[in-house]
């Protein structure tokens, strides 16, 4: 789905979506009274399930992208390889941090609360950086050596093989949070690519609950009328 007005550029959409639902938990997490169970177990649930989405996600693109890219520049992959190891291990070191939280006693629950946050904020920080670098220079190892119809088809490999449990909260953070063109073109693309009319209903229930009347019409105008 192009962002770049030249090429398909494989990461612009799901990456609003990374972009959006990163800052919604590091806020929750901010704003968290760890002394409140309820409070501590949602923020917590918040930060696992954030978790599991980047590891699909990454894992995702380790195994359709970086191989794309190597099999027609070897060598191109190196540095992402060598990311994708480092974030792996982000991913463990915060997950052993939400369960240090969740064992904490209530004369260090805050402390530990503090140390999510702050370890979350650095986890952000560096997600942000990779996705940049992502935009920047893998897409331009892709744009060099693939045509758009087979990054599309690369793209379309990924989506196939996302568990549906990991997919619906990247849908949910993504598609509010995209242009309104942008976001009927999403849409028309699960249509294209034969998402059932149970998952397709779902989409649109979710998102009927989050868009802003105005936005919900022209999207509903642009499905009825593209699609």
């Amino acid at each position: 789905m192009p962002a770049n007005d030249r090429r398909y550029d494989i990461y612009a959409l799901i990456h609003k979506g990374l972009r959006a639902y990163l800052s919604h938990v590091l806020l929750e997490v901010g704003r968290t009274d760890w002394s409140c169970a309820a409070n501590r177990g949602s923020s917590l649930q918040s930060v696992r399930e954030l978790l599991e989405v980047c590891e699909a996600h990454l894992l995702q693109k380790h195994d359709r992208i970086l191989p794309a890219m190597e099999a027609r520049r070897p060598g191109a992959s190196k540095e992402a390889q060598l990311s994708y190891q480092e974030h792996r291990h982000a991913i463990n070191q915060l997950q052993d941090v939400a369960a240090t939280v969740e064992a904490a006693n209530h004369y260090n629950r805050e402390s530990a609360g503090e140390w999510l946050y702050r370890e979350l904020a650095l986890f952000v920080a560096d997600n942000l950086e990779l996705m940049a670098t992502e935009e920047r220079y893998n897409n331009r190892v892709l744009w060099d050596t693939h045509s758009d119809a087979e990054i599309i088809e690369i793209e379309q490999q990924m989506l196939a093989a996302m568990p549906a449990e990991r997919m619906l909260p990247l849908v949910r953070w993504t598609v509010p949070n995209l242009a309104p063109d942008e976001r009927a073109l999403m849409l028309g693309e699960m249509l294209r690519e034969g998402a059932s009319a149970e998952v397709f209903d779902c989409v649109l229930a979710m998102l009927r609950a989050l868009l802003p009347p105005k936005e919900w019409g022209r999207l509903t105008l642009a499905l009825s009328t593209r699609y």
